[in-house]
């Protein structure tokens, strides 16, 4: 598989993100912005699958069941929206581009997997940046997981991947079920429930 690789600057893809949501901007320029960000996204896709692969490793030492792991790129919808939700969102800085994610038997086997990341027990030479504890503290929603966002670090032919993050999630059955059947409240009724907007009723 031939992995894509980031064609643009950050200050680039900076400047593609607040035109791609900026009214004023030119059919034309906004297609250009499209073209950036697209490759940005796609840029994510070979520290993602390593990110998922360690993650998996993880699971496969920690866990006594036999856990979900999976992983998925942002969509281009969904990068607009959140570029529109926060004024001061900077795509290249936005953690969640790529993602992957462990569902597992307990909170016991959340805390363990979490451990590996921020408890100086990881073999990774990857970085560790932002760490959610929302079982400590869960959103507004209700939502409760772990998140722990990998800042890549690649050698040799690997170094133009260098600083790409990746958001790992680890959550229980239970919060995996919750997470699912607010997202699922979400599509269906056009809600936005999940970034704290939408029908009261629904809260």
């Amino acid at each position: 598989m031939t992995w894509v690789e980031p064609h643009h600057s950050r200050e680039a893809v900076r400047r593609a993100g607040k035109a791609f949501i900026d009214p004023a901007t030119t059919s034309t320029d906004r297609e250009l912005a499209r073209a950036v960000i697209n490759n940005w996204r796609s840029a994510h896709g070979f520290p993602l699958n390593s990110v998922q692969m360690v993650l998996r490793n993880k699971v496969r030492r920690l866990s006594s069941a036999d856990p979900v792991v999976a992983q998925r790129t942002k969509r281009l919808p969904s990068i607009r929206r959140k570029l529109e939700r926060f004024d001061k969102m900077d795509l290249p800085r936005m953690h969640d581009i790529g993602g992957c994610r462990a569902v597992l038997e307990d909170i016991a086997e959340v805390r363990a997997i979490e451990a590996t990341y921020i408890g100086g027990k990881s073999r990774s030479r990857n970085l560790i940046g932002r760490h959610d504890d929302y079982i400590q503290n869960p959103k507004p929603d209700g939502y409760r997981g772990v998140h722990v966002v990998v800042n890549y670090q690649g050698e040799g032919a690997q170094q133009c991947w260098s600083g790409l993050r990746v958001e790992v999630q680890l959550r229980t059955k239970m919060q995996h079920a919750w997470a699912t059947a607010l997202e699922t409240v979400d599509t269906f009724t056009r809600q936005a429930l999940k970034s704290n907007v939408g029908d009261p009723e629904w809260s």
